[in-house]
This record gives structure tokens, C-alpha cells and sequence, in this order.
């Protein structure tokens, strides 16, 4: 029990211990995150008055979160924001919980986008809570990106950050699937495709804990085992890409080889390359220079 006159260093040794103890992986930034949430500051405002007693309002507040975080309810759902490449996104249950490794994704595609003038069109499959779409409109301002996601939950949150972001004149939201939605849009049109898709695999049930509370839909997919989903990818870029035009991927660990040679096979790259994540882990798959 967190004491009615604990400073704040001591309420968040305690509450770090108690987190360690039901095994999360980062008990003490957790602890920080979310008693700075209760609190309504950040987590310089909170190290900097450490020993400032917490008052009742914030206690009840903090316990809140830390009960729910003991039963692996994320922390970016329990503060409502995730940090995302230079942009604070609001997420909540419904949409996938943007990854620092996707921010890869975001880079590589920003320097497919940084040569040429014109209008560059983006099609982002499974666009989330927006943050690869709103990215890289962000950074690329020739970019006009269409956000495409099955999901109303998802695209509630993104439709939050479009609004946040002031990106609603480069951004334009379509609710469709994955696959079957993308080929209503225009043959030829787009000079890049990107999607960080559902790659995970698995029963639902076999998920870790901390994976458990985010949607089915955005981890597993419903368009069956790795790496079907890719292909389909795959056939919707040869569609929908412009001569020259370039596909991205997202790919979980041991899956880049796989998806690599399903891009090379497709006959409609001129190159294909991985890129690896600061874990050294190959994380990105794109094909370039589309043929017809």
C-alpha cells in the first residue's frame, strides 16, 4: 500500500518493486510513465521534485494504473500516447501499439521519397494509429498518402492523430481490407507501397501477456499463416505501382528471407534488399524499380 505522505522517490521504489515482481521487463520507467501520467506532468517534472509528497487525488490516481499494469494492460494504453518518430500519437485499445523498430520502416521510406518533385502517392496497408502515414507526410511534404485499415477501433485513433497532426490535407482514410480494399483503388497510381502487416502468427492464446490486451486483427491477421500475407502484398504493389515505384515491408525476426525471395520471384523489382534494425535483426524487406 503506497502511504499517504510518501515523497515521490519513495512511491516509486515501491510501486518499481511491486511491477519487478510481477515480471515487466521495465518496472521502473513504467512506474515513472505512470505516476507522471496521475500526476499530469512528465517524467523530468517528476525526478526533478522527488521528494514532493503525492497528494490524495494523485495516490488514487496512480494506484488505478499500477492495478492495471500488474495485469500487463500496456502503459501507452493506460496514458492514452505513444512517442513515434518525432510525433506524440494518441492510441488506446483497438489499435496496435506503434514499435520503435517500425520507425526503420519510416526511414527507409523517406529516402525512397527524397529524390523527384511532384506529388508522391503513398499507399499505407494497415495503417494503425497512423503513425507510419502521418510520419512520413510529416517529413516528406510532396507526399500524399492514402491510410488504409479494416479496422472502425483503428481508425478512430487514427482519424485522432490526423487531427492533432493538422495533416488532414496529405492523409485520406479508407476503411477496407488489407488486401481486397486496396485493389478498388487506382492501377498505376502510387509510387510507393508500405505496410507493416500482421506478421506474429500463432493462436491468440499462445501470446505473451504484455501482447494479449491489442487487437487480434493488427498481430495475427485473418488471412492465414506467414507468409501469406506478404503474397498478397506482393500482387496488390504489382497492381497498384507506378513504373519505378517501390514496395516496404515490415517483417518479424527470421522472416526477411522468406519474404525477400517472395518479392524476387514476383519477377516485377528490378532490386531487392533487407535492412536491419539497431537489434541487428532484419526488419525491413523492399523491392524497387517496378516493372510491368
Amino acid at each position: 500500500m503506497i502511504g499517504r505522505s510518501r515523497s515521490r522517490r519513495e512511491t516509486l521504489e515501491r510501486a518499481a518493486r511491486g511491477l519487478a515482481r510481477r515480471g515487466l521487463e521495465t518496472p521502473r520507467l513504467d512506474a515513472e510513465l505512470l505516476l507522471a501520467h496521475a500526476l499530469r506532468t512528465d517524467r523530468v517534472g517528476l525526478l526533478r521534485d522527488a521528494e514532493v509528497p503525492i497528494p490524495a487525488e494523485g495516490r488514487r490516481a496512480f494506484l488505478r494504473l499500477l492495478r492495471a499494469r500488474r495485469r500487463h494492460v500496456p502503459v501507452a494504453y493506460l496514458t492514452r500516447r505513444r512517442d513515434f518518430h518525432e510525433l506524440t500519437l494518441e492510441v488506446g485499445p483497438g489499435v496496435l501499439i506503434p514499435r520503435p523498430e517500425t520507425e526503420l520502416l519510416v526511414e527507409a521510406a523517406i529516402e525512397r521519397l527524397a529524390t523527384g518533385t511532384g506529388t508522391a502517392w503513398v499507399l499505407d496497408l494497415g495503417t494503425g494509429s497512423g503513425n507510419i502515414a502521418l510520419a512520413v507526410a510529416r517529413r516528406v511534404e510532396r507526399a500524399r498518402v492514402v491510410a488504409l485499415d479494416l479496422s472502425a477501433e483503428a481508425l478512430f485513433w487514427c482519424r485522432r492523430n490526423l487531427e492533432a497532426c493538422e495533416l488532414r490535407d496529405r492523409v485520406h482514410l479508407v476503411r477496407a481490407d488489407l488486401v481486397c480494399g486496396a485493389r478498388l483503388l487506382a492501377p498505376g497510381k502510387f509510387d510507393l507501397v508500405i505496410s507493416n502487416p500482421p506478421y506474429v502468427g500463432g493462436p491468440r492464446d499462445a501470446l505473451p501477456a504484455e501482447l494479449s490486451h491489442e487487437p487480434e486483427l493488427a498481430l495475427i491477421g485473418r488471412d492465414g499463416p506467414f507468409p501469406r500475407i506478404y503474397q498478397a502484398i506482393v500482387e496488390v504493389a504489382r497492381e497498384l505501382l507506378r513504373p519505378r515505384g517501390a514496395l516496404l515491408v515490415e517483417v518479424g525476426q527470421g522472416q526477411a528471407e522468406t519474404v525477400r525471395r517472395l518479392m524476387e520471384s514476383a519477377g516485377c523489382f528490378s532490386g531487392v534488399r533487407t535492412r536491419r534494425d539497431l537489434a541487428s535483426i532484419e526488419r525491413v524487406v523492399e523491392g524497387w524499380g517496378m516493372t510491368r
